[in-house]
C-alpha cells in the first residue's frame, strides 16, 4: 500500500443533502415564467413561419393559376425563380427561428442553472454539507433518506430570490417611467 496517498473513503461524517430536481423543474416560479415565456415566443415564430409560408403559397397558386399562352422563357423561369426564392425564404426563416428559440432555451437554461448554483451555494455556507446532490426521475440516485432532503429549502429560498429580484425590477422600471 502506497503511504503518500491520502485516507480515501474513510470519512464516514461526511454530510450530505439533496434536493429533488423534478420538484425544483416543477415548482420554481422562475422556470415557470421563463417556459410561458418560451412557449409564446414559440407560438409567435410559428405564426410567423406560418404566415410567410401561407405568402408564398398564395403567390404559388397565383403563378400557376397564370394564363401561360403568350408567355415567353424568360417570363417563365422568373416566375419559377420568384418560386424558388420563396421556397428559400420559407426555409430559412424556419431555420432562423429554430435556431433563435434554442439559443434562447440554452440561455433560459444558463440562468436557471445558474441561480441555482449561487443559491446552492449560499445555502452551503451556512450549513456545511460536503456534498449536494440533485435526485431526479431515472437519474442515478434513486432514493435518500428523507432527513437529508433540502427540496423545500431550495424551492423556498430559489422563489424567494425570485420574488425579490423581480419586486427590484419592477421598482426601477417604475423609477424610469416616472423621469
Amino acid at each position: 500500500m502506497n503511504d503518500s496517498l491520502p485516507d480515501v473513503g474513510k470519512d464516514v461524517n461526511a454530510k450530505i443533502a439533496y434536493f429533488e430536481m423534478d420538484s425544483i423543474i416543477g415548482s420554481y416560479k422562475l422556470m415557470k415564467e421563463k417556459t410561458t415565456m418560451l412557449q409564446l415566443e414559440e407560438k409567435r415564430l410559428t405564426r410567423k413561419v406560418e404566415r410567410e409560408r401561407a405568402a408564398a403559397q398564395q403567390r404559388y397558386n397565383e403563378l400557376m393559376n397564370k394564363d401561360r399562352t403568350y408567355s415567353t422563357n424568360a417570363e417563365l423561369e422568373a416566375d419559377q425563380m420568384e418560386l424558388e426564392g420563396l421556397m428559400a425564404k420559407v426555409q430559412q426563416l424556419e431555420e432562423s427561428s429554430m435556431n433563435d428559440l434554442v439559443a434562447l432555451q440554452q440561455d433560459v437554461m444558463i440562468e436557471i442553472v445558474q441561480n441555482l448554483q449561487n443559491f446552492l451555494s449560499d445555502y452551503n455556507e451556512e450549513y456545511g454539507f460536503d456534498y449536494i446532490v440533485s435526485m431526479q426521475q431515472d437519474g442515478q440516485i434513486w432514493s435518500g433518506n428523507p432527513s437529508l432532503d433540502i427540496t423545500r429549502d431550495v424551492l423556498n429560498g430559489l422563489n424567494e430570490r425570485h420574488a425579490q429580484k423581480k419586486a427590484e425590477s419592477e421598482v426601477r422600471k417604475a423609477a424610469k417611467s416616472t423621469e
